[in-house]
C-alpha cells in the first residue's frame, strides 16, 4: 500500500544514521507488491529517526522532504499522497472542522487531500509528528519496540521490527467475527494500532501521544436555509469532481458507476464540468449470471450509459480462481476486513483498467447520512454494522470455550468504549459520526487498497470543504441522505429520471459455499488443515457442520425470508421507534452462515500467515500453493 514507513527513537538511544538501514530494508520487502511502486528513503544523521515512502512511479509527489512556506516552525514534511491547501467553509470563511488542539502546530489545520506524513520541526523546534488526512484514507499503523516507535501503511511491515510483540487482540477478534471489520484504531494485534483519520501522533518525552487535530462536528447550529445548503453542496460536489480531472487526460480517468446515488452525483458533476462530455468514462462490474437482474446496479448503470451515450465498460467478476485470489487479497489487506473473501476479484479488475490505459479512478465514498433514524446509541453502532461477540448466538457457537469468554468480554468493552464516546450526541448523529470515523475508515477505505496498488484513487465526496458543509446539515436532513439527494439532483437533473438500483450484482456466497465449486473447495481445504493453530480458538467441527447445513438450505428459502423482512419493515415505517427497536434486536442476534464461515477462515489465514508466520511475501506464495489442489473430500 502506498504510504510512509520507518521508525522514531522514543528515548535517548540513537540508532545508526545510514540510508541502507536494515529495518527500512525489511519493511520495504514487505511493502513492494508490484513493480510499479517506487521507494524514497531518508535517515536522520543523528540517528533519531528514519523514514521511507512507497508510491506509484507515475504519481506526482512532493519534494522529499518538503518545507511548506506557510509553516512558522520551518517544519520539514515527509509526505506521501496529496497534501493540498484546505478550502474554507462556503460562505463563512471558517472551516469549523479544521480545529487544532494546540495553537503552536497549526500547519495541519491548513491541509486537505489524501496523505500520510511525518513532520519534523527544524533545529529542534518541537517534537516530530506523524499524521494522516482527516478521513484517514492513507493507513498508518504503529507499534512500540523496546525504545522505538515503528510505523508503516501495512501491519505486515511491522511484524519483524525489533521488540514488536505479536499477540492477538481478543477484542478485535470478537469485533471482526461479529462485524466483518474493525474499529478505525484497531488491528488484530494487541500491540499494533492504526492512526485514525484527523489524528496526529506526537513523539515527545519518551512517549507517543495521540491527539485529534480535526473533528467532524455533526449537527452544528447554523442560519442557512435548506435551499442555501442544497445549493452550496451541489457547487462543492461539482468543484471537487472538477479538481479530480485536473492535471490528467480526462479519457484516462474512470468513474466507478453503480446504480446508487453517490456514483451518479460524481458522474453528473463530471458530465457537466468537462468541455467534452464524451470524454467521461465509466465502469461497473457484476458477478457471473447476474447481468440481467432488472433494477440491479449493472442494469441501472447500463441504462445511464445508454441515455448519455457513455463509453461504459461492464466487467465480469469470476470465482474461477477464488482460492488464490481470496488468500492474496486477505494477505494484502492484513485481514483487517472480510473484503478479501467477499471481494477477491478487485485487484485483477484494477489491473484490467490499467492495461486499458486508465490511470486515475473516482469512487463514491461519502458521509452525507447513513440509513434511517435511530433512538439509542447501541442501535447507532448496530446500524453501521458494529456488534460484539456477545450478540449473535450462532457466531458464539464456533468459538471454543477457552477463548469465548475473553473475546466476548473484550469485544463488548471495545464496543462500549466507542458508544460512550458518542453519549453526548443525538443517537442519529452518533450513527453518522461512527460511519465517518469507523465504518468509512476501517472498512470502505480498505477496499481502496486494491485501487492504490495499481491506480490513483480519488474520493471527491469527502473533501474537507464538503465535510464542513455536512457538519451544518440538520440531523433530520441527513436521514436517508435527504439533503444530499436534493443537491445531487441539481447535477445533471436528467440523470435522475432513471431510478436508483434496488438490488446488487454481487455473488451469492451462501449458494457458492453450498454448491461444488472453487469457493466450497477453498473452504473445505482450510477446514481440513490439521496444522493451523486457529483450531485451538475456533471449533472446526462446528464450522464443518455449518458448511454442510448451508448446503441443505435452498437459495429460494433464503430469498423468501429476505422478502418477508423487507415487507415487515415497510409495515412498521409508520412507527419508527418500534421499527428501530425490532430492527436493532434482529441485527444483534442474526448472522448469515456464510459470514460466520468466511470470517472464521479469514482469521485462520491471518493466524497462519501473520501470527504463526512472519508475514513476508515468500511465505504467501508457499501458502497459496498448499491450498491450490482440491481438498481430500473432493479427490
Amino acid at each position: 500500500m502506498p504510504g510512509i514507513f520507518g521508525w522514531i527513537e522514543l528515548g535517548d538511544e540513537r540508532r545508526g544514521g545510514v540510508l541502507d538501514d536494515p529495518v527500512l530494508a525489511e519493511m520495504s520487502r514487505c511493502l513492494e507488491h508490484t513493480e510499479r511502486l517506487k521507494i524514497d528513503r531518508c535517515v536522520d544523521r543523528g540517528g533519531r529517526w528514519a523514514i521511507g515512502r512507497i508510491y506509484q512511479r507515475d504519481h506526482p509527489q512532493r519534494a522529499w522532504p518538503w518545507q511548506p512556506g506557510s509553516s512558522s516552525l520551518g517544519a520539514r514534511v515527509f509526505v506521501e499522497g496529496r497534501w493540498e491547501q484546505a478550502a474554507a467553509c462556503p460562505q463563512t470563511g471558517d472551516d469549523r472542522n479544521a480545529r487544532t488542539k494546540d495553537s503552536d502546530f497549526g500547519l495541519l489545520s491548513e491541509v486537505d487531500g489524501s496523505f500520510a506524513a511525518l513532520l519534523v520541526p527544524a533545529d529542534g523546534g518541537g517534537p516530530p509528528v506523524l499524521a494522516v488526512d482527516p478521513s484517514g484514507s492513507r493507513p498508518l499503523f504503529y507499534a512500540q519496540g523496546r525504545s522505538t516507535l515503528f510505523f508503516a501503511p501495512e501491519v505486515k511491515a511491522l511484524l519483524n521490527c525489533p521488540g514488536v510483540r505479536k499477540e492477538l487482540d481478543p477484542g478485535a477478534a470478537g469485533i471482526f467475527l461479529a462485524s466483518g471489520f474493525l474499529f478505525s484504531e484497531q488491528s488484530l494485534f494487541a500491540g499494533i494500532r492504526r492512526l485514525p483519520g484527523g489524528c496526529r501522533l506526537v513523539i515527545a518525552r519518551g512517549e507517543a501521544r495521540l491527539q485529534r487535530y480535526f473533528e467532524l462536528e455533526l449537527g452544528a447550529s447554523n442560519s442557512d436555509t435548506t435551499e442555501e445548503l442544497v445549493q452550496h453542496l451541489a457547487e462543492e460536489i461539482r468543484s471537487s469532481v472538477a479538481k479530480d480531472y485536473e492535471a490528467e487526460d480526462p479519457s484516462r480517468v474512470m468513474i466507478f458507476l453503480s446504480g446508487g446515488a453517490d456514483s451518479r452525483a460524481i458522474f453528473g458533476a463530471a458530465f457537466e464540468s468537462l468541455s467534452d462530455p464524451s470524454q467521461v468514462r465509466t465502469v461497473s462490474w457484476a458477478a457471473s449470471g447476474s447481468w440481467s437482474r432488472n433494477g440491479s446496479d449493472a442494469d441501472i448503470a447500463r441504462a445511464l450509459a445508454r441515455r448519455f451515450e457513455l463509453d461504459h465498460r461492464l466487467y465480469e467478476r469470476s470465482v474461477e480462481d477464488y482460492g488464490s485470489e481470496a488468500t492474496r487479497s486477505t494477505y494484502l489487506t492484513d485481514a483487517r476486513t472480510d473484503l478479501g473473501v467477499f471481494h477477491p476479484h478487485e485487484l485483477e479488475l484494477m489491473h484490467r483498467l490499467r492495461r486499458e490505459g486508465f490511470t486515475r479512478v473516482l469512487r463514491g465514498d461519502e458521509c452525507f447520512g447513513f440509513r434511517t433514524r435511530v433512538f439509542d446509541h447501541r442501535e447507532a453502532l448496530l446500524e453501521v454494522d458494529y456488534r460484539s461477540l456477545r450478540d449473535p448466538p450462532l457466531l458464539r457457537s464456533v468459538v471454543r470455550p477457552e477463548a469465548l469468554s475473553d473475546w466476548t468480554e473484550a469485544s463488548e468493552e471495545a464496543l462500549g468504549a466507542v458508544i460512550d464516546s458518542y453519549r453526548h450526541l443525538d443517537p442519529t448523529d452518533a450513527k453518522d459520526q461512527a460511519y465517518f470515523e469507523h465504518r468509512l475508515q476501517a472498512y470502505l477505505h480498505v477496499s481502496a487498497y486494491f485501487k492504490e496498488l495499481v491506480l490513483e484513487h480519488r474520493a471527491p465526496l469527502i473533501r474537507r470543504s464538503i465535510l464542513a458543509l455536512v457538519s451544518r446539515v440538520p440531523t433530520a436532513q441527513r436521514i436517508d441522505k435527504r439533503l444530499y439527494l436534493l443537491a445531487a439532483q441539481r447535477l445533471l437533473p436528467e440523470a435522475w429520471q432513471i431510478p436508483l438500483a434496488t438490488q446488487h450484482n454481487l455473488e451469492d456466497f451462501g449458494a457458492l459455499l453450498a454448491e461444488p465449486g472453487p469457493v466450497r473447495d477453498w473452504a473445505r481445504g482450510h477446514l481440513e488443515d490439521d496444522r493451523s493453530a486457529i483450531w485451538r480458538l475456533l471449533d472446526r467441527d462446528r464450522l464443518e457442520e455449518l458448511l454442510d447445513r448451508r448446503a441443505n438450505v435452498p437459495s429460494a428459502a433464503v430469498r423468501r425470508r429476505k422478502r418477508g423482512r423487507r415487507a415487515a419493515s415497510r409495515l412498521l415505517a409508520a412507527v419508527p421507534r418500534l421499527r428501530s427497536k425490532i430492527r436493532g434486536s434482529y441485527r444483534r442476534r442474526s448472522i448469515r452462515v456464510e459470514d460466520v464461515v468466511l470470517r472464521a477462515l479469514t482469521l485462520k489465514v491471518w493466524m497462519d500467515l501473520f501470527l504463526e508466520g512472519n508475514g513476508r511475501p515468500d511465505e504467501l506464495e508457499t501458502y497459496v500453493e498448499r491450498f491450490r489442489s482440491p481438498p481430500r473430500s473432493q479427490r
